[in-house]
């Protein structure tokens, strides 16, 4: 994801010098050299101090220090800097996919995620394996005698039990209710579809007031 996400900063540099008319290729060395004086927002120093150590010469001018203490402070701030970020990043795309901790374990039923062949081809195998053990995030699975693999748990999903069905004797039937085909069952008096709507009383129009129908 980091290496995605500076080509994607990459490629916005190489746009910017296409729209000002300039040589991408050598406007390349400017943009990584302001690049590597930046401090970054995860660590909160400068990649060039980080691997040099010290801060590299640009055209902003800078007031020279002693790198001997600086220096590991700003490692160790970097590090801590650097979790935190990874933290919150962790925190967010947890809550943006609703993840939760998975709680597949050794003897449990799974389907493994299997490669799309066509459209009507399903997500996972539908013949179930059997996972052996689990070291942390990996499962070694097996299904009938078969060969022994490892698979990472966010490629399987979880077989869980079938329930059992209600048949339709289950559901008790109320004896007060008249059944279907009964001819002794006292049905609902019938109402009548024109008692229930409202009539509406019928006035001639008032021209016709001084005329005699």
């Amino acid at each position: 994801a980091e290496v995605e996400r500076f080509n994607k900063t990459i490629e916005k540099a190489i746009r910017t010098a296409h729209a000002e008319g300039k040589d991408w290729r050598t406007d390349m060395f400017t943009f990584l050299l302001n690049y590597r004086a930046t401090p970054h927002a995860s660590t909160g120093v400068s990649p060039a101090r980080l691997h040099l150590g010290r801060e590299i010469r640009t055209k902003v001018p800078q007031v020279e220090t002693q790198m001997s203490n600086v220096l590991s402070a700003a490692l160790q701030s970097a590090k801590i800097k650097d979790q935190q970020a990874k933290q919150r990043t962790k925190a967010y795309a947890d809550k943006r996919n609703r993840a939760s901790p998975s709680d597949i374990k050794a003897g449990d039923k799974v389907l493994l995620q299997q490669a799309r062949q066509n459209k009507l081809s399903t997500r996972y195998d539908p013949e179930p394996y059997t996972v052996l053990t689990r070291k942390g995030p990996s499962l070694i699975l097996q299904r009938g005698g078969g060969r022994v693999f490892m698979r990472n748990v966010s490629h399987v999903h979880k077989l869980h039990r079938s329930t059992a069905v209600q048949e339709e004797d289950d559901y008790e039937i109320d004896e007060d209710l008249p059944r279907a085909g009964d001819p002794n069952g006292d049905l609902p008096p019938a109402v009548d579809q024109d008692a229930r709507r409202p009539v509406r009383v019928r006035h001639p129009p008032a021209y016709l007031n001084d005329f005699q129908l």
